[in-house]
């Protein structure tokens, strides 16, 4: 059900740049098909270490690889962005960034901001976190949670949880059941770790970040 309905929330953060979540699942379905491609499915389902240990560079294919030894850094600094050269030698890969292309989804953060501050809690909990990480949590937080009530959605599952910081987020200030799910063992038993930590001084934290709230408010 939740696939087949465009959330009214996502409708009015406004210019068209957001789809709705039947399209959205369409493009990370695509997304997956994409990262199983013969071509590159030996890097994307590895470790990023391991493309540097295991010399993945000289597995890719020799067309892909005399393309993009050509390119300029201006071009190589907006590939991610799935922004590639028209003229392109190697046919294969350019017609691979095209696909990419399509598939992803709208970046615009017109009105995001605004919308998600109205859907956090009166504090936030960023024991632990850095600066840059508890930016992400929060607002990822807000939007997850926005999403789960326009849906009636009262269980999530974070997959690739790492150290719970979302999961932790999600169950703790926005009142969802969560199940976190992740490949690394270490971060498994940070998690949890954590999550006793915060069990056992949660009363004065939540004390802690609704008097910062207040000071930041009176600023």
């Amino acid at each position: 059900r939740a696939m087949s309905q465009a959330p009214s929330f996502l409708d009015s953060l406004g210019g068209g740049q957001f789809v709705t979540l039947a399209e959205c699942s369409v493009r990370l379905r695509e997304l997956h098909s994409i990262a199983n491609t013969p071509e590159v499915k030996f890097i994307t389902s590895s470790h990023m270490v391991r493309y540097f240990v295991n010399d993945f560079w000289s597995v890719l294919d020799e067309d892909w690889q005399k393309s993009l030894l050509e390119l300029s850094d201006v071009s190589l600094a907006v590939l991610p962005n799935a922004v590639f050269p028209e003229d392109c030698e190697s046919e294969s890969l350019s017609a691979f960034v095209t696909r990419i292309r399509n598939a992803i989804l709208p970046r615009s953060q017109s009105a995001v901001a605004g919308f998600l501050v109205s859907n956090q809690p009166g504090y936030f909990i960023d024991h632990q976190m850095s600066p840059k990480k508890s930016h992400e949590v929060q607002l990822m937080a807000a939007l997850v949670a926005a999403v789960a009530k326009e849906q009636g959605v009262e269980q999530v599952v974070d997959v690739g949880s790492g150290k719970g910081y979302l999961s932790e987020t999600l169950a703790l200030q926005h009142h969802l059941t969560v199940v976190g799910v992740d490949a690394c063992e270490t971060n498994v038993h940070g998690a949890e770790k954590r999550t006793n930590l915060l069990r056992r001084y949660y009363t004065g934290l939540v004390r802690r970040a609704e008097r910062l709230h207040r000071e930041k408010e009176d600023q």
